[in-house]
């Protein structure tokens, strides 16, 4: 099922379609999931529903997908091993868990083991469920352009230190580290003092 929607204030955003993989054997939840989704002024989502974690799987070989929506127990597994072959599966896309009872420690045991966040029932039933979903996407492929932005500063020749303008180290690479002799730590601790000084202005 696809929502389409403008988002307030972004062109670019309404005319693209995340590619939401619901993975819910409840087809009551699996509808009303989809529902919220479609009503979204934020993003359009293509959702792509399954009942079980095979054809879970299954989906998630094809690649393609943005997010997946997970229900923890389903026919063919049940709990955090539901979570962990789904992870497995993912190809980086961002897992997000929603379940009829949610606790801290059930929170915290699932965002262990890879989930991006957990919601309840109650809070995906949320006119804002879309925008949680679309913060998560976005969060994760920011994630994702830095890591590859700092595997390719890592293999240039030159020394890099990034810091930001309050003086505090963003980033050095391993040539820098050479370079000056320096472990991470000691670096990152030497150059923000360099900064604070007023030396490196």
């Amino acid at each position: 099922m696809t929502g389409r929607g403008a988002a307030p204030d972004t062109q670019e955003m309404s005319s693209m379609a995340y590619r939401v993989l619901l993975v819910e054997d409840n087809l009551g939840d699996a509808e009303l999931l989809q529902e919220r989704l479609s009503e979204s002024v934020f993003a359009s989502f293509e959702v792509i529903h399954v009942n079980r974690l095979a054809a879970a799987v299954g989906a998630l070989s094809a690649g393609g997908v943005d997010v997946v929506i997970l229900d923890l127990n389903l026919p063919d597994s049940s709990g955090l091993a539901t979570l962990t072959q789904v992870c497995a599966a993912s190809h980086a896309a961002p897992v997000i868990v929603v379940s009829g009872i949610v606790d801290a420690q059930m929170r915290r045991e699932a965002v262990a083991a890879g989930a991006e966040d957990v919601l309840t029932k109650e809070e995906s039933n949320s006119y804002l469920f879309s925008r949680s979903i679309l913060f998560v996407i976005e969060r994760n492929r920011a994630r994702e352009q830095q890591r590859q932005l700092e595997k390719l500063l890592e293999v240039t020749p030159d020394a890099i230190v990034v810091a930001s303008v309050a003086g505090e180290v963003l980033y050095v690479n391993d040539t820098a580290l050479t370079l000056f002799n320096r472990t991470r730590d000691e670096l990152f601790a030497a150059v923000e003092a360099k900064v604070h000084e007023g030396d490196w202005q």
